[in-house]
């Protein structure tokens, strides 16, 4: 028997300057408990993900930095999520 799988996005993407500022009132709106962060090393590695994380302390959440510049299938079961 076929899996068949359901995959659904967000019903908005927000993008800009100065929009992780805005980032805890976006993710409340959404009525949202956790959150998941995936991202690469490089993101990281470059303190992108330090103003997130700050803006984000009132959820629960999980971040994963496990993903390639192409990902592959192992992307996912490296991130034990």
């Amino acid at each position: 028997m076929e899996q068949i799988i359901t995959f659904r996005t967000a019903p908005a993407i927000f993008f800009g300057n100065h929009v992780l500022e805005h980032i805890s009132d976006i993710v409340k709106s959404t009525k949202a408990k956790r959150i998941l962060i995936i991202t690469d090393k490089g993101i990281v590695g470059c303190g992108l993900l330090a103003p997130l994380k700050a803006q984000c302390k009132r959820f629960e959440r999980a971040f994963f930095d496990g993903v390639e510049e192409i990902p592959r299938e192992i992307n996912v079961d490296k991130s034990d999520l």
